[in-house]
């Protein structure tokens, strides 16, 4: 797992820079809701920030937030074909331009974990 210093610059560098104890109080809530939800595993936390963040911010200044979630996700034992079908389903809510960058994203994600000698 990332340390809360990693995760507050992957979430936003300027803004982690600007207002780490807003950043701060993000991760902590995030903490607790994955400590109170029995529902769903970590793997299915992963693949629904991935998704939010997909749709919600399908643009190059949040390219290192999705990287880092989808790193975690597959990390997790989540499969390439898994968040690409789920992506899927979000194109019609959400346009074609959720599927293209966040595969995009997946891509990168795919090449930087090899090169960080994952064996997924």
């Amino acid at each position: 797992m990332l340390s809360s210093d990693v995760w507050l610059w992957l979430i936003d560098p300027d803004l982690a820079e600007k207002f780490p104890e807003y950043v701060q109080i993000m991760l902590d809530l995030d903490f607790e809701i994955r400590q109170k939800t029995k529902i769903y595993d970590e793997k299915m936390h992963e693949l629904f920030h991935i998704i939010a963040l997909a749709v919600k911010g399908s643009n190059p200044h949040n390219q290192p937030h999705l990287k880092a979630h989808i790193k975690k996700g597959l990390k997790l034992g989540l499969k390439p074909e898994e968040i690409a079908e789920a992506l899927m389903v979000c194109v019609n809510p959400g346009g074609a331009m959720v599927l293209t960058y966040s595969v995009t994203c997946m891509l990168e994600a795919l090449d930087e974990l090899k090169e960080e000698g994952w064996q997924g």
